[in-house]
C-alpha cells in the first residue's frame, strides 16, 4: 500500500504538486502512514487555487513555517516570591475602617 500509494499521489495530486517549497524536506522527512493521512485529510478541503493548497499545509500539525512566539511558565520556578496586585496596604485599612464605621450602627 506505502510507496505504491505515494508514487501515484505524487505524480497526480495538484496540492502535492504545488506544495511550498519549505516544506518538502518536511514531508520526505515524515513515514508513510503520516503522508497517507495527510492525503485522506486533503480529500476533505477544496484545493484547486494556490492560496487553498498554501492554507492546507499551514494549518496541518507540524507542517507550519511560522514559529510561535511561546513563552514557557514554570510555577514551581520561584515559589516565595510575592504576588504584588497594585493595591497597598493603607489603602486596604481605609476600606476596612470605612465598613466597620457603616456596619456597626
Amino acid at each position: 500500500m506505502g510507496s505504491a500509494l505515494i508514487e501515484q499521489v505524487n505524480s497526480g495530486e495538484k496540492f502535492l504538486d504545488m506544495m511550498p517549497e519549505d516544506l518538502k524536506s518536511k514531508w520526505n522527512s515524515i513515514n508513510e502512514a503520516q503522508k497517507a493521512s495527510i492525503i485522506a485529510q486533503s480529500k476533505f478541503y477544496k484545493l484547486d487555487t494556490p492560496y487553498q493548497i498554501n492554507h492546507f499545509w499551514k494549518t496541518r500539525p507540524g507542517f507550519s513555517s511560522t514559529v510561535a512566539n511561546v513563552e514557557k511558565i514554570d510555577e514551581s520556578q520561584n515559589p516565595n516570591a510575592a504576588v504584588k496586585t497594585g493595591i497597598s496596604n493603607g489603602y486596604m485599612q481605609n476600606i476596612a475602617a470605612e465598613l466597620d464605621k457603616r456596619f456597626k450602627k
